[in-house]
């Protein structure tokens, strides 16, 4: 997915470019922004993120669409320490004159 993709490069314009302006995340009892996932990814010790996703389940009408998938995220930290992280994850998506915009992640850990 193009947004975990500009995550993965630190690409802050172009996850707020692929977002709806009130676009939020909802992750593990936890309400984040764009501007604060950015503030998170900018303090964070990971130097390198990768992320894979299966299992879609994709609903699209005229002007909104909603996926359910699971996310696999791989990480680098210090340079040396791995450490991975699966999550199960729903997200909802709206049509903005003839782009496509995500609007909303619901994010939680797979136990």
């Amino acid at each position: 997915m193009a947004y975990f993709d500009s995550i993965s490069r630190k690409d802050f314009a172009r996850m707020r470019s692929l977002t709806t302006a009130d676009f939020i995340i909802y992750e593990n009892g936890k309400v984040i922004s764009n501007e604060d996932l950015i503030a998170i990814i900018k303090g964070s010790p990971i130097t390198q993120a990768t992320y894979s996703f299966e299992n879609f389940r994709i609903n699209v009408d005229s002007s909104s669409g909603s996926i359910i998938y699971l996310n696999h995220g791989e990480f680098v930290k210090d340079d040396a320490s791995r450490l991975t992280r699966d999550w199960l994850e729903s997200a909802t998506f709206k049509k903005v004159g003839n782009e496509w915009k995500l609007d909303f992640i619901h994010s939680t850990v797979k136990k």
